[in-house]
């Protein structure tokens, strides 16, 4: 897994020190695997792990901030 998770880097130009990747290779390793079981299901459409791959939800809103258009109410 740690040699997917280091073609994973490389693929994606992730940079990360040796202490870094240590600490983020359990949230790639979770989601490699949530993945994997994920596109066994049978389902029609599959999964793929992409460049968010070893972030932290956290770490993915403070970098990406979800973007919506809020809708007006309805009149009550």
């Amino acid at each position: 897994m740690w040699a997917m998770y280091e073609r994973w880097c490389v693929f994606h130009g992730v940079k990360r020190d040796h202490q870094d990747m240590l600490r983020r290779f359990s949230l790639f390793k979770d989601r490699a695997r949530s993945i994997h079981e994920f596109n066994k299901s049978g389902k029609p459409w599959t999964q793929g792990l992409n460049r968010f791959g070893d972030q932290t939800p956290e770490e993915r809103s403070r970098l990406y901030p979800p973007r919506f258009c809020p809708r007006p109410l309805a009149d009550q």
